[in-house]
C-alpha cells in the first residue's frame, strides 16, 4: 500500500497479465487509444462509459479479495482518454497498490501484528 502513488505497481509477469486480460474484455467495446506513459488506454465520450467496464478483482491468501471499480482502475489522463492505473517497475517483483485503486476503501494497518485490513467504503459519507 502507497498513498503517495497514484499508480499500481506489479512485477512485470503479472502486469502483462492484467494488461492482456483487460484488452481481451474491454477491447472490443471501446477505441484502444497509445500512450507513451501507460499500457493500455481507450477513448471514452463520458465518465459514465468507464462504469460499463467491469470490476477488477485481486485475490490474496485466505480468500480475501480486494475489488476494483472501473472508476478506481481507470485514469482520466487528458480529454475523453482514460488508462489502466497500473505500471511495471523494472526488476521489481513485489506489488505496490497505489491511491487510485484505494479510493473508496477503509485501509486499516496494524503494524504489532504485520496485518492489513481493508473494506468497502464510502468515503463521500464519513
Amino acid at each position: 500500500m502507497d498513498s503517495g502513488s497514484t499508480l499500481t505497481y506489479l512485477p512485470n509477469n503479472l502486469y502483462l497479465k492484467v494488461l492482456i486480460t483487460t484488452g481481451n474484455v474491454i477491447g472490443w467495446d471501446f477505441e484502444e487509444v497509445p500512450d507513451p506513459q501507460f499500457g493500455l488506454c481507450y477513448q471514452v465520450n463520458s465518465k459514465q462509459d468507464i462504469l460499463r467496464f467491469q470490476p477488477f478483482t485481486f485475490h490474496f491468501a485466505l480468500d480475501n479479495q480486494w475489488k476494483v471499480e472501473p472508476q478506481n482502475l481507470f485514469l482520466q489522463v487528458d480529454g475523453t482518454k482514460h488508462c489502466l492505473s497500473m505500471a511495471t517497475p523494472p526488476n521489481v517483483d513485489f506489488g505496490i497498490f497505489g491511491s487510485h485503486m484505494q479510493i473508496d476503501k477503509y485501509v486499516q494497518y496494524d503494524l504489532g501484528r504485520k496485518l492489513l485490513s481493508f473494506a468497502p467504503a464510502n468515503c463521500k459519507e464519513i
